[in-house]
């Protein structure tokens, strides 16, 4: 697509929009991390620093969070340029939260137990 401008409106100096910017290294993104735990570790390829990621949080419902908080930091960046919202950790924080009610809903026991009771503890 061709755009104007390709810089992430997430970020004050505006660096470019790319994947890896928005999802891992944007500071909001970093915060949103922090947030629930996740270290990442950039000297790794992509799918490397995923997988690492995986192994420290040490719980099989890292999928489920990590595709989680990458949607809302989706609809955080989403919010800022289709709605003039601005990005807030608190408003992400909620967000998540209620989106991994619904993942709790539609996924299986095994799943949705742990993810449960992560959640009810992530504060």
């Amino acid at each position: 697509m061709s755009l104007d401008d390709y810089s992430c409106v997430l970020c004050v100096n505006g660096p470019e929009e790319t994947n890896q910017h928005l999802f891992f290294a944007c500071p909001f993104s970093t915060a949103c991390w922090n947030l629930i735990g996740i270290q990442w570790d950039f000297s790794l390829p992509p799918l490397d620093m995923i997988i690492q990621a995986r192994l420290s949080f040490g719980s099989h419902i890292f999928r489920e969070i990590f595709i989680t908080a990458c949607w809302n930091i989706w609809k955080s960046r989403n919010g800022i340029i289709f709605d003039n919202l601005p990005a807030s950790l608190m408003t992400w924080k909620a967000t998540f939260k209620a989106d991994l009610s619904v993942v709790c809903i539609k996924a299986k026991r095994k799943i949705s137990d742990p993810l449960k009771i992560w959640r009810e503890n992530f504060s």
